[in-house]
Parts: structure tokens; C-alpha cells; sequence
């Protein structure tokens, strides 16, 4: 008999470490933007009702709704349904969940009912997220402050909005932080106070808010804030926020959300993210998504990166002008100095063995853009690109090679 319950044991104990162990795996899947597959294997998972497989399950389905108007791999997955359909998904998933005890579940609830038009039902976004909070979620909590803040589903308070917020962020909220540093910036709901909300900006930082990079640049630049090397500061701020913005996209572009990618790209570059400028070109020239808005997004932002001095953009362009690709007028004079601006920082960031600009440099000396054309020097330096595994430098190749026989 003893033996018999040993055993037992042991079953069981071995089925939770390889339940946990599948539950990470989903997770890491997910969360390292393999949509597909996490979908793939999620929903198996979440018609054994496994909660967390079903809160992806879920989240696929809201991220898909972004997706209907595009023609890649996870809107087919996802969306063999129409007309408002997969909301209903969504909202299925969630509500399972949800009712297993998933606090997460409430908040993404919450955000159907709060963003989505065709769902729109500001009580009811009131109502799960005040459950989400009542069930200990610090997002819940956050997203409670947001409905007194901006008077979702309930009369607007900021006063107790900022209670909730501060609730939220001793419990870890990066974006509560962020938004108690706002309330200090700009006096809401009491007196100003410059560096206490610089110590918030700074918090919220630590926890990964990107967005605070830009709050602490604004207030070194336009507020009273004494700092001894500023112009330093707000250069080496930006440079990381840019880097971090655009990864964030990067993110979602290489998991297939496409509208995603645009979306935010689209907002950095709107804010001066001239990183992010580029990389919707790049986004768009690899995607070639059928989007008429889209390809006059990316070629307007391509050009405002170049003119904002981004190297790669201003060698982008240049080849854009050089040979007169999308519609463009082909003007040759103008190219060739967009080119040799570029080329000097080019060689800086390539010594530092930056695979895009190695590339590019590539691309300079193949068509002769800003320098006396060298095939040799241009195979050298594209071999080198595809050797450090940068794959449009291996597509270039492959365009080159066809138009030399």
C-alpha cells in the first residue's frame, strides 16, 4: 500500500512540473512575440482549461483585430471569422479565464470594453477593472485610476485617481509611476513639485516604462530643473529612448502584427524619433503590405529621417532618388548628396561593427552613391553584413547577382 501512494504521488507531482513547465514554455512563447505558435499551442491547452493558455487565447484574439485588414500568417490563424466575431472570441476566452480565478483576464476585459468601438460599454470597463483590482492586481488598480482620471463608467475624480495610482505603483506599476510623476510636473491635484516628479520618471525607468525617458527630457528641457550638463543628458536620454522605442516595434513586426509595428512606429516618429522613422520604411519595404497609406507613410517618414541626418535613412533615400523606386521623380544630384552625408558616420558605426550600416556601406560603394563606385569594396562589405546574419544584405546579394548577368 505504501508503495502504492508513492507512486501516486509521484504521478502527480511529475504532471504539475510538466504542466508548469508547458505553462512557461506559452508564456515564453508569447512573450517572445511567436505568435503563431504560441496560438498553436495555447489553444490545445486552453480546451483542457488551462487558464493561462486561455488568457492568450485571448490576447491573441484582441491582437488580431488590428490585424484584419493585413494579409499575414496570424490574421489567417486567427480570423476565420467576420464581422465583430472576433471580439466575441476574445471576450469567450477572457471570461473563461476570468472565471477560474485569472485576475489578468478582468483587466484585458476591462480594455475590450473600454477601447474597442464595436464593445464600447464604459460601465462595464468600470466593472472589471474595479474587480481586477479588488482581486489584488496592480494593473487592475491602474486602470481604475485611468476610469476616475479620465471618467470612464464613473464620475471623474483625479484626486482619487492619484490614490489608486500611488496604490498601484508601491505594488510595482511602472505606468502608475509614470503618471503620479505627471500629476507632480504639472501640479494636478496640489502644489508642483520638478523633482519629486524626476524621482518618479526615474522609478518608473527602473521597472521599463519607456515613455518616461521622454517625461524626463521634457522636464530638462522646458522645465525649471537644474542639471550641470543638460544638453549631454537629454542627448544620451534620447538616444536610448529612440533605441528602446523602436525595439518595441521591432517586437511586434517580426510577430507578424504588422498594424501594430506601423501603429507605433508611427507614433515615435510623430514624436521625433527619427530611429523610428526609418524603421518604417525598413517595416514597410520588407512587409509590402497593400496599404496605400502606408507606403506614403513610409516614404514622407524616410525622407524626414534623412533630412533629420539618420544615416541609414539618408543612404535609403538616396537609393530611393538614385534609381526613381516607388514613384519617385529619379533625381541623381540629389541622391549622391544625401549619400555623402552619410558616409562618415557610416564608417564610424561600422568599426563599431554595426551589421546595418556595414551594409549600407555596401550598398554605397556597389551603386557608386557618395563614393566612386568599387564592386569589390561593395561585395566586401554586403559579405560581411550577411556573415553577421543581417538578411536583407543576402536579398541584396541576390537583386545584384540577377542584374549583373
Amino acid at each position: 500500500m505504501g508503495c502504492r501512494w508513492i507512486y501516486i504521488i509521484f504521478i502527480f507531482l511529475f504532471a504539475n512540473i510538466v504542466n508548469a513547465n508547458s505553462t512557461v514554455n506559452l508564456v515564453n512563447l508569447y512573450e517572445g512575440a511567436k505568435y503563431e505558435k504560441a496560438f498553436d499551442f495555447a489553444i490545445k491547452r486552453a480546451n483542457s482549461n488551462d487558464m493561462i493558455a486561455q488568457r492568450i487565447v485571448g490576447t491573441l484574439y484582441i491582437d488580431a483585430i488590428e490585424e484584419k485588414t493585413n494579409d499575414n500568417k496570424l490574421t489567417e490563424t486567427l480570423t476565420p471569422l467576420k464581422n465583430g466575431s472576433v471580439l466575441d472570441k476574445a471576450k469567450y476566452w477572457l471570461l473563461k479565464a476570468s472565471g477560474q480565478g485569472d485576475v489578468e483576464s478582468l483587466v484585458l476585459l476591462g480594455e475590450i470594453y473600454a477601447i474597442y468601438a464595436e464593445t464600447s460599454d464604459n460601465e462595464l470597463a468600470y466593472h472589471y477593472f474595479r474587480k481586477a483590482h479588488e482581486s489584488g492586481s496592480a494593473k487592475g488598480t491602474y486602470y481604475l485610476g485611468l476610469t476616475y482620471l479620465n471618467a470612464i463608467g464613473v464620475k471623474q475624480d483625479i484626486v482619487k485617481a492619484f490614490e489608486l495610482f500611488s496604490d498601484a505603483a508601491e505594488r510595482g506599476s511602472k505606468n502608475s509611476m509614470r503618471l503620479i510623476g505627471n500629476y507632480y510636473e504639472y501640479g494636478y491635484a496640489g502644489a508642483k513639485n520638478i523633482n519629486t516628479a524626476m524621482k518618479w520618471y526615474e522609478r518608473a525607468i527602473e521597472k521599463g516604462d519607456h515613455r518616461s525617458y521622454r517625461d524626463m527630457i521634457r522636464v530638462i528641457q522646458y522645465r525649471e530643473y537644474d542639471l550641470p550638463d543638460s544638453k549631454e543628458e537629454v542627448e544620451k536620454l534620447t538616444e536610448v529612448a529612440d533605441e528602446i522605442e523602436v525595439a518595441l516595434c521591432e517586437k511586434y513586426f517580426k510577430g507578424g502584427l504588422y498594424s501594430k509595428a506601423f501603429n507605433y512606429c508611427g507614433y515615435f516618429a510623430r514624436e521625433g524619433n527619427l530611429l523610428a522613422k526609418y524603421k518604417y520604411y525598413v517595416f514597410w519595404q520588407a512587409s509590402r503590405v497593400e496599404n496605400p497609406h502606408y507606403k506614403k507613410s513610409a516614404l514622407i517618414n524616410l525622407r524626414e529621417a534623412a533630412e533629420g541626418g539618420n544615416s541609414l535613412a539618408q543612404i535609403k533615400f538616396a537609393e530611393v532618388l538614385y534609381k526613381g523606386l516607388f514613384g519617385q521623380i529619379k533625381n541623381v544630384d540629389v541622391a549622391q548628396s544625401y549619400a555623402a552625408k552619410a558616409l562618415s558616420n557610416l564608417n564610424k558605426k561600422a568599426k563599431n561593427n554595426d551589421i546595418e550600416s556595414i551594409h549600407a556601406l555596401g550598398v554605397m560603394f556597389y551603386e557608386g552613391l557618395g563614393v566612386a563606385q568599387d564592386l569589390n569594396k561593395g561585395k566586401f562589405y554586403n559579405e560581411l553584413a550577411i556573415s553577421k546574419g543581417f538578411g536583407p544584405a543576402k536579398e541584396y546579394r541576390e537583386n545584384i547577382s540577377a542584374s549583373l548577368k
